[in-house]
């Protein structure tokens, strides 16, 4: 059977408001459907789908940027490629042969034949132009699968994959709805594709996560480039206008309806995430801000014409919940490593969207006065959508795992996919020399497996030599093998190799020179905890943070003791702060926490404070971190002196301890509590609940009885 190919309304809404007799759902021969007397389709209807398409089609570089500024610097190219190859993919497969099965289920239309001189059936367009724009909503159908599979999956492969997913999937799915399938006679409404396209690609990209597994480092993730996240979601908030506006298929009442619910549901999308950023988090984010938005159009999509325009809010508001949720559980279970959400904002999102019809529908809706006929139809329709694109992804990266590789191997994983699948980067210091640029590239290495060494590695477990560290360099000397210092890392590249600086509680190396070529293997050091690798507190961490001039990381620091270079404020708003909010718990950077080494380099404390401005053209700063902690000391003073030398600093964090001397409470304490001992160098923050210098400086002159608060970072 052929119905009118109802994208969008009922066919008595379309015969309203395009003029045309309703059709019946029976095949129709198309001579019938071309006006004979006037083929000539309508000029305002035409222009404006004409505009729509592009819209649409402009919808998929937009997701390009949206996409690629979130994934890391190394992997923005071919993240980007992912959503763009499908603009060359899907139209010609939509052309060839795609757009006839999506809406007759044969090739009566194959190559576009018959579709020139034709009046589209219940439009006033051509059948090409038709075509033209359904094709668009294929192309970003498939780009958004890509954003849980990034960082990780073949190019190869993944163009295979669309290109069976959008034959298996996307096109008996379109018929089923548009096409006049069994969920469009069930009674089920899709305006724009909540069900084709968001749940479809949303829920596919979740099983094709799961079956790819996970990134070897998915815990330390941070977008590289937040600015092409805001212009990727205002791209396609702006190209939304023709997606929702265009799918009335002509210009008249209903896509002004589709145009403004369109926009009021983005809009209260962002505003509700904000708002709840800020009530669980503390701050709103740029991130938080445009994924709300999109939360709102995907919500909005499936009902954008069947809405009011306050209903709209309603869509935006309540989705933007659902996929706020949808993501914290996600990020806390870490069962599916869905790289950029895309299950829980378009997944979840398209479902919430076409659930919400059943209630807000004013032709059909339960708060209406109907019945819940229409909400058991989109019930069914959505949840079958979803059921068909799981089955049916899993078994087509079953059936590619079987046959070829899909995934990257690790060496490319962690050095990037841009260089090793495109031979590009998106980013080239040409101002550096080459020796430069190779110190860069061999200390980047180093940074880079040192946090993957670190993370993957629990700190109360035996660990092996890190073999990864291989780094090469300019160092033509013979083949020797030598002990030449210890790693924090803290090092120099010097004119002929590595130059490491000797700290007794950094890590050894062993050094092998062969063929011009340095490997630097490193031992943790065993310095006395218990389970004879290492004390597990205070623990040290690494931080990668994107970074470029002008920007101001909100670190203030407290070098007044030139061995530590000790966080003393974190200002609210700026880079780490951001950082802060979005980071796991292990690599939070807090106050009295201590930079170690800044890109490989260490030094003095005041080194280090001028190290951090120099650093910011780098374009990547790799902080590593030492976690202070605090130790709660009681002591009564009976008659003896409290047993500590202090040297008051305004400019520092609490008061530095100077020494302990051996007749008093300090060093009874010292004595009964060895795992809690408090050196020289610690600091007093707090005395009795008082933090400031004088309030504390008091109390431990005066008070008898004394709780404090020392940070300590041995």
């Amino acid at each position: 059977p052929h119905p009118p190919n109802l994208r969008c309304v009922c066919p008595f809404v379309l015969s309203r408001v395009s003029g045309i007799p309703n059709l019946p759902l029976s095949r129709q021969t198309w001579q019938l459907s071309i006006m004979a007397s006037d083929p000539a389709s309508d000029a305002g209807d035409t222009s404006f789908m004409a505009v729509s398409s592009a819209l649409v089609l402009l919808m998929t570089p937009g997701l390009a940027f949206y996409y690629g500024g979130m994934v890391r610097e190394k992997n923005i190219l071919n993240t980007m490629m992912m959503s763009l190859i499908s603009m060359g993919l899907i139209s010609a497969y939509w052309m060839a042969c795609g757009f006839s099965i999506a809406f007759e289920m044969d090739l009566r239309y194959a190559g576009y034949v018959g579709l020139t001189d034709m009046i589209w059936p219940a439009t006033k367009i051509t059948g090409l132009l038709f075509a033209t724009f359904q094709m668009t909503f294929a192309i970003i159908t498939v780009a958004l699968i890509s954003g849980a599979l990034v960082e990780r999956m073949r190019f190869s492969a993944y163009m295979i994959f669309i290109t069976i997913w959008f034959f298996a999937v996307y096109c008996p799915l379109c018929y089923w709805v548009w096409g006049g399938g069994w969920i469009f006679q069930l009674g089920a409404k899709d305006f724009a594709g909540g069900t084709v396209v968001h749940i479809s690609s949303g829920t596919s990209a979740y099983v094709g996560a799961a079956i790819l597994g996970k990134r070897k480092d998915s815990t330390n993730h941070t977008p590289h480039n937040v600015p092409f996240v805001i212009l990727g979601g205002a791209i396609l908030w702006f190209g939304w206008t023709g997606f929702n506006g265009g799918s009335a298929l002509a210009s008249n009442w209903l896509a002004t309806l589709a145009i403004t619910t369109t926009f009021l549901a983005a809009a209260m999308g962002m505003v509700a995430w904000v708002v709840l950023e800020i009530l669980t988090d503390g701050k709103p984010s740029a991130i938080g801000a445009m994924t709300g938005a999109v939360a709102g159009l995907v919500g909005i999509t499936p009902i954008a014409g069947f809405v009011s325009p306050m209903g709209s809010l309603a869509v935006g508001v309540v989705t933007a919940c659902c996929c706020t949720a949808a993501v914290k559980i996600a990020a806390k279970l870490r069962v599916v490593d869905d790289t950029l959400d895309c299950f829980t904002v378009h997944g979840v999102g398209g479902y919430v969207g076409a659930i919400l019809g059943g209630f807000l529908d004013t032709s059909g809706g339960i708060f209406y006065g109907h019945g819940v006929e229409l909400m058991g139809a989109q019930l069914i329709g959505a949840s079958a959508g979803m059921a068909f694109s799981a089955v049916s992804t899993a078994l087509i990266f079953i059936f590619l795992s079987a046959v070829m590789k899909i995934r990257v191997d690790e060496k490319m994983e962690a050095e990037g996919l841009d260089k090793l699948t495109h031979s590009e980067v998106a980013y080239s210091m040409k101002s550096m020399d080459a020796a430069g640029l190779a110190a860069l590239a061999a200390q980047q290495t180093i940074n880079d497996d040192m946090i993957r060494y670190m993370s993957q590695t629990p700190r109360g477990e035996s660990r092996d030599p890190i073999r990864s560290l291989l780094c090469c360099a300019a160092a033509e000397e013979s083949s020797t093998s030598r002990t030449i210092g210890s790693y924090m890392p803290m090092s120099t590249f010097g004119t002929n190799g590595f130059t490491v600086m000797n700290d007794d509680s950094a890590y050894p190396i062993v050094e092998e020179k062969n063929e011009g070529a340095i490997c630097c293997c490193c031992w943790p050091k065993d310095d006395g905890g218990e389970d004879g690798h290492g004390d597990s507190k205070p623990s040290t961490y690494s931080v990668t943070l994107d970074v470029r001039p002008g920007m101001d990381l909100g670190l203030q620091l407290d070098t007044s003791d030139d061995t530590k270079c000790i966080i003393s404020g974190i200002q609210p708003g700026l880079l780490v702060a951001n950082w802060n909010n979005s980071a796991s718990s292990s690599q939070v950077i807090k106050q009295g926490d201590i930079i170690v080494g800044l890109n490989g380099f260490g030094g003095s404390a005041s080194d280090i404070a001028n190290s951090v401005a120099a650093e910011m053209s780098m374009g990547r700063m790799m902080l590593i971190m030492k976690r202070g902690k605090t130790l709660r000391v009681f002591l009564t003073k009976t008659g003896q002196s409290l047993g500590i030398g202090i040297a008051p600093d305004e400019n520092a964090l609490g008061i530095p301890v100077q020494d302990v001397r051996p007749d008093g409470a300090m060093a009874q304490w010292n004595l009964s509590n060895s795992s809690q001992r408090v050196k020289p160098g610690d600091r007093i923050v707090a005395v009795n609940g008082q933090t400031s210098h004088t309030g504390i400086i008091t109390l431990l002159q005066t008070a008898s009885e004394l709780q404090l608060d020392v940070l300590t970072w041995a």
